[in-house]
């Protein structure tokens, strides 16, 4: 496998992730939203996290678009690694079932 088709495929399984982890961040905004857990004291904080993860999926995209797969992937990696950690520590609960007591 060349290199470009191993970066591409890095690239692409970032952006997914990347875009799964804000779409999860977007809909708790919307649920807080419904039952006012998100208000004026938190205001600043979720825009912060939006702000970030919409400029981490823009300029991911707009880098990638230029021919720059390895910025790309670097910008991606902020949302999409701990994402990727969090899907797996629950999965990892979900598969050894922990006793909490």
């Amino acid at each position: 496998m060349s290199r470009d088709v191993a970066a591409r495929r890095i690239y692409t399984l970032f952006l997914v992730c990347a875009a799964l982890t804000a779409a999860v961040v977007i809909a708790f905004f919307v649920i807080g939203l419904n039952d006012g857990s998100v208000s004026s004291f938190n205001a600043g904080l979720w825009s912060l996290i939006l702000s970030v993860m919409g400029a981490s999926l823009w300029g991911g995209h707009a880098l990638h678009a230029s021919g720059r797969v390895g910025l790309a992937i670097v910008v991606l990696a902020v949302t999409a690694v701990p994402g990727m950690v969090a899907a797996l520590f629950v999965v990892l609960l979900l598969v050894t079932e922990p006793r909490w007591n």
